[in-house]
């Protein structure tokens, strides 16, 4: 994971916050979850305390999302402070429009049709595109690489066949 030698965790100036982030975390099996016990309860590293403005941040999916986690273990989910995010359209797309990084096409497709900025898919369908943020960046990129044939290939692929059709 980490090595204990990571000195900002440990030795930051009282000014300073470091993170450490544990990203898809529900993700890990129970060994790894549970090694971590150390690290998110008790900020510590073999037995080194981490500065005492760090924070420990972990994040996942709900297992209602459909995402093959690993259900987080009792002692760990009761000693956590859980916060729940959601879509926001407004957000998101002044992050696409101000970022630079959204090919011009995809933002005026998203600002007619909002309703297909995120549009999350159950695992049941035959086919696996979807429209959420990331898959409109990967559309981005996509337009601005490859050839038309294998543009609309690839859009297909990262939205789905139905939403590819409507963009």
């Amino acid at each position: 994971l980490i090595n204990p030698d990571f000195e900002p965790l440990f030795d930051m100036d009282e000014k300073a916050t470091p993170v450490l982030f544990a990203d898809e975390f529900n993700h890990a099996s129970e060994m790894v979850q549970k090694a971590f016990f150390e690290v998110a309860l008790d900020k510590q590293i073999g037995g080194r305390k981490f500065g005492k403005k760090a924070m420990v941040i972990l994040a996942g999916n709900r297992e209602i999302d459909d995402c093959n986690v690993v259900p987080l273990e009792k002692p760990m989910q009761s000693r956590l402070i859980h916060f729940y995010t959601y879509f926001d359209f407004r957000t998101f797309f002044e992050h696409a429009q101000f970022g630079g990084q959204f090919h011009p096409l995809v933002l005026s497709f998203l600002k007619l049709r909002p309703d297909y900025a995120y549009k999350p898919t159950s695992q049941a369908v035959d086919y696996y595109g979807e429209c959420l943020p990331r898959t409109w960046e990967f559309v981005s990129n996509a337009l601005r690489t490859f050839s038309k044939g294998r543009r609309e290939k690839m859009v297909a692929g990262a939205l789905g066949p139905g939403a590819a059709h409507v963009f």
